[in-house]
């Protein structure tokens, strides 16, 4: 897989034109590649403005309201990813800061239904808030009490998470 993703990067240099990843794998031969290297819709530019443009769909029936101004001290953070290698070492610091009062950590894959059985979270610091969550679910398997509470109280998110399931 890692010479694929040298594969993509040699045809998008001579080529200009970005290969999925899923469609390389698809490529069993020389032929079917060439093909989809002269196919012209795979020349098509990628326009970054479209890819990132918030959709208004997503946020039908959200709150627009003015954004609360961000604390400098006591400040309520939300991080993901806290057990994995990145956030181990970002949940080191924020424990350490003076500035942050709490670290709410959604932290484990729970099933429908089942909250946090165990920490796997190896800090001891009293600010650390943990939760059994699913960040690919809706409202992030939280129970609605807990997701309205942070969402009302949460100065900043650090997404430090990777789904590596791919």
């Amino acid at each position: 897989s890692l010479l694929l993703v040298r594969l993509q990067s040699i045809i998008k240099e001579r080529f200009n034109i970005v290969l999925p990843l899923v469609k390389l794998y698809k490529c069993s031969t020389l032929d079917r590649l060439a093909g989809m290297i002269q196919d012209p819709s795979m020349s098509q530019p990628i326009v970054w403005e479209d890819k990132v443009k918030l959709k208004i769909s997503y946020v039908r029936g959200a709150k627009l309201e003015n954004p609360k101004p961000l604390r400098l001290t006591n400040k309520r953070v939300l991080l993901t990813g806290s057990t994995e290698y990145l956030g181990k070492h970002i949940l080191d610091q924020l424990a350490l800061d003076p500035n942050m009062s709490e670290i709410h950590c959604i932290t484990v894959r729970s099933k429908e239904g089942q909250g946090l059985k165990e920490s796997k979270i190896k800090n001891p610091s009293d600010k650390i808030i943990e939760y059994g969550g699913n960040l690919s679910s809706r409202r992030l398997r939280l129970s609605t009490n807990d997701f309205h509470s942070l969402t009302e109280s949460i100065d900043l998110i650090i997404h430090s998470s990777a789904n590596r399931a791919f």
